[in-house]
């Protein structure tokens, strides 16, 4: 594996193996293992940036466009800030989702100051922002996607809404919300919310999952999942359920609510349930 670090505003980079990419190299963004050639002069990108875009916004879309990830955790807190119009316009606009390479778009560390609404498009074929911060929300409604959308370990501040959608995978876990929403959607693959925590209201409304559902160790106000359909198992070993609204769920595999730990305890807390037509098959 090779990363590519540069320093912001320097026309430069340096190709490191990963072992010499240390925590202290503040005021580097870097690319981790880019499948282009980063030695020609636009970094392996034969599409050039938005004359608009930051210079962060710059350097993250020259290691995406080399099939790398962008790793932000590493510069000042005031260069992780990424703008909605710049995902929007890599994800949706030409020439840039043409310029994608299949591993899509992958960035760690990113912020968004703003609402970040990117309902209504077809994603790339795998998104991932994870450990990011979302200070005012983010939607997806009415999205289209054949690869992963992952938005692990990150921190949401608002609501994330995710409904009306064809989704392939979705993993969220070990990331903060304050609300989550994939209602009326077809997830193909599995959702994964493992350790996730969600302070309000987690709504799955009549949502078909085609494979297995992971809320392991997960902490939610209250969860509602009235006539959802589950074709694989759903896990809720160790998960805490303020409220859970279960009525009409349809569960073809198993429902698995043992502890992770083995020590024959169920640690599901829930102290309201609703379950009126519940079925497993």
């Amino acid at each position: 594996m090779e990363r590519v670090t540069w320093l912001l505003g320097v026309a430069t980079f340096h190709i490191l193996s990963a072992s010499a990419v240390q925590a202290h190299d503040t005021g580097r963004i870097v690319c981790t293992d880019p499948v282009q050639d980063m030695g020609t002069r636009n970094w392996g990108c034969k599409t050039p940036p938005l004359r608009g875009w930051t210079t962060t916004e710059k350097c993250v879309w020259r290691c995406l466009c080399a099939g790398g990830m962008a790793d932000l955790r590493h510069v000042q807190h005031k260069e992780t800030f990424l703008s909605e119009s710049f995902l929007s316009t890599v994800m949706f606009a030409s020439p840039y989702k043409d310029a994608l390479t299949h591993r899509g778009v992958q960035i760690i560390g990113a912020r968004f100051a703003e609402p970040v609404d990117l309902s209504d498009g077809v994603l790339p074929r795998r998104v991932v922002l994870s450990h990011s911060t979302f200070e005012s929300g983010i939607r997806l409604r009415r999205v289209s996607s054949e690869g992963l959308l992952a938005l692990r370990d990150s921190k949401i501040l608002g609501a994330a809404n995710f409904s009306f959608s064809r989704l392939y995978q979705v993993e969220l876990g070990g990331t903060e919300l304050q609300s989550l929403a994939i209602a009326s959607t077809i997830v193909e693959k599995q959702l994964v919310l493992l350790a996730a925590k969600i302070s309000g209201h987690a709504n799955f409304f009549t949502t078909r999952f085609n494979d297995s559902v992971y809320l392991n160790e997960v902490e939610v106000g209250s969860l509602e999942m009235v006539r959802a359909s589950i074709r694989g198992d759903l896990h809720l070993r160790g998960a805490s359920l303020g409220r859970a609204d279960l009525r009409g769920v349809e569960i073809e595999g198993s429902l698995w609510l043992g502890d992770n730990k083995r020590d024959k305890r169920c640690r599901l807390w829930v102290p309201v349930i609703l379950g009126r037509d519940f079925r497993i098959f």
